[in-house]
C-alpha cells in the first residue's frame, strides 16, 4: 500500500524534480563565474537556490514532514537565527546583507539536501554534475598554465604564475577543488568498479590534483594533502601499511614539490620559502583581527564588519584586507563569542554524527584478514563517499585557518550540500 495518495506521491516527485533543477544551476554558476563573488552573480545564485528551496518546502507542505527534523537542524537553524539578527542590527546594513544572503543561500542548500536525500538519485546526480563541472574548470586552469594566459574568463589575472580556472584567486580554486579531490580519491582506490571505470576516475584524479599543485596555495596543499591522507587511512583495511605508505608518499611528495620550485620561476618558491611574503602577512591581519574583537567580544560588530573596521586597527598590514584570512577569526569578529558558541554547537553535532558512523564501516581497525567482512558494491561505494566526505572536511577545516573559502559563495554552497549530504 502508497503510504501517501496518489496525487501526492506525483506532487511530492514534481517538486522533487524541480528543486533538483534550481539547485543544480545554482550550484554549478557559481564556480563557473569566479565563485559568484560578484553581486550579479551570486544574486542569481541565490535566487535560484531560493526557489530550490521553497520547492522543498512545498515538497515537506504536502508530505506532511516537518524540515528541521533533529538536533543538528535545530543547531543550524538558531545559527541562521542569530545571524538575522545581527544583521538586523548591524550599523552598515548594505555590507551586512551581503554577508547575511551569501550565509542563507547556504543554509536552504543544506535544508534542501537534508530534506531531498530520500530521493537517493539526487544527491549522486548533483556530485557527478559538479565534478564534471571541476573537470572543465581544471582544463580550463590547465590551459591558463600551459598557454600562459592571463586571463580569468573576461578578465585579467591579478596572480600572474598561478592558475585559478574560473575563479578570481587561486586559493579559492583551490578550496573548490579540495571539495573533489578527496571522494574521488576514496573512489578510485576502494571502490569495486571495472578496470575502465577505474582509470578513468584515475585521469579526473590526476586532473584536479595538478591543478590543485599550479595554484600555488600554500594552506590549500597542505589541507587537501591531508585530507587526502586521512581518505587513505581510513580506507585502507591495514593501518599499519597505510601508516607506512602514507610516511614514504610524505616524504617523496615533499621532495618532488622542493626539487619542481626550485626548477620554477622564484616567486613560485619564494611562496613556499617564506611564511611572510609580501604585503599579505597573515599573522598582522590575524593580530589586527583580535584587536577588533576586543572591541564587541560577546556579540561581534556584526556581519562582514571587519572590512569596515579595519582600517582603525590594521598596523602594519598596508592594504585593504577585506577578510580575515582565517575563518575562524572571521567568525569571531563578526559574531563574537556567542556566534562562535552557536556554530560550534553544530558543528559539533554533526562531528559526533560522523564519528558515530565510523563502525558502521570498520574504518577504524584491520580488516584486511577478516573474511567475514565483505562489502556489497553498494556498500563500497557509501563506504568510499563516506570516508571521501571525512577527507574534504579535513581540508576545508584546515585550510580556513589561513584563508576565508566560507566568505567565497561557491565554496560555502559546497560546504551546505556536503554537510547535508553526509
Amino acid at each position: 500500500p502508497r503510504p501517501y495518495p496518489l496525487c501526492m506521491t506525483q506532487l511530492s516527485r514534481l517538486f522533487s524534480i524541480a528543486a533538483f533543477c534550481f539547485l543544480l544551476p545554482a550550484l554549478a554558476i557559481g564556480p563557473v563565474f569566479f565563485g559568484a563573488v560578484h553581486t550579479s552573480f551570486a544574486s542569481l545564485v541565490q535566487g535560484l537556490v531560493l526557489a530550490g528551496f521553497l520547492a522543498v518546502l512545498l515538497r515537506a507542505l504536502i508530505l506532511g514532514r516537518p524540515i528541521v527534523r533533529d538536533g543538528l537542524d535545530a543547531a543550524l537553524l538558531a545559527c541562521w537565527l542569530y545571524l538575522t539578527a545581527r544583521y538586523l542590527a548591524s550599523p552598515h546594513e548594505f555590507q551586512s546583507r551581503q554577508e547575511w544572503l551569501m550565509a542563507s543561500a547556504a543554509f536552504w542548500v543544506y535544508f534542501s539536501i537534508r530534506s531531498l536525500r530520500s530521493r537517493q538519485w539526487i544527491v549522486p546526480a548533483l556530485g557527478g554534475a559538479l565534478l564534471l563541472v571541476a573537470f572543465g574548470i581544471s582544463i580550463d586552469a590547465l590551459y591558463q598554465k600551459f598557454s600562459g594566459s592571463p586571463n580569468v574568463l573576461w578578465l585579467k589575472s591579478n596572480y600572474p604564475g598561478r592558475v585559478s580556472g574560473t575563479f578570481y584567486c587561486p586559493n579559492h580554486l583551490a578550496g573548490y577543488l579540495e571539495f573533489f579531490i578527496p571522494p574521488v580519491l576514496g573512489f578510485t582506490l576502494f571502490t569495486r568498479v571495472s578496470i575502465g571505470k577505474r582509470l578513468l576516475l584515475a585521469y579526473v584524479l590526476l586532473t584536479l590534483t595538478a591543478v590543485h599543485l599550479f595554484t600555488y596555495s600554500r594552506g590549500g596543499l597542505l589541507s587537501c594533502a591531508a585530507g587526502c591522507a586521512l581518505v587513505f587511512f581510513l580506507g585502507w583495511r591495514h593501518k599499519g601499511a597505510a601508516l607506512l605508505v602514507l610516511g614514504a608518499i610524505g616524504l617523496l611528495g615533499a621532495f618532488l614539490l622542493i626539487h619542481y620550485l626550485r626548477a620554477s620561476d622564484t616567486l613560485e618558491f619564494q611562496r613556499y620559502s617564506s611564511i611572510v611574503h609580501g604585503e599579505w602577512s597573515r599573522i598582522e591581519m590575524w593580530k589586527s583581527a583580535i584587536a577588533l574583537w576586543k572591541q564587541a567580544p560577546w556579540f561581534g560588530l556584526g556581519p562582514m564588519q571587519f572590512d569596515w573596521w579595519h582600517a582603525s586597527v590594521r598596523g602594519n598590514v598596508p592594504a585593504r584586507a577585506v577578510f580575515v584570512h582565517n575563518d575562524y577569526l572571521q567568525l569571531l569578529v563578526d559574531y563574537g563569542i556567542v556566534g562562535v558558541a552557536f556554530f560550534a554547537a553544530f558543528l559539533g553535532l554533526a562531528l559526533a554524527a560522523l564519528a558515530a558512523a565510523l563502525p558502521k564501516f570498520e574504518l577504524l581497525h584491520n580488516t584486511l584478514h577478516h573474511p567475514h567482512i565483505v562489502f556489497s558494491p553498494e556498500e563500497g561505494w557509501r563506504r568510499a563517499a563516506f570516508v571521501g566526505i571525512c577527507g574534504s572536511l579535513t581540508a576545508l577545516f584546515l585550510h580556513g585557518i589561513v584563508d576565508f573559502n566560507m566568505h567565497i559563495q561557491a565554496n560555502a554552497l559546497m560546504f551546505a550540500l556536503l554537510m547535508g549530504a553526509g
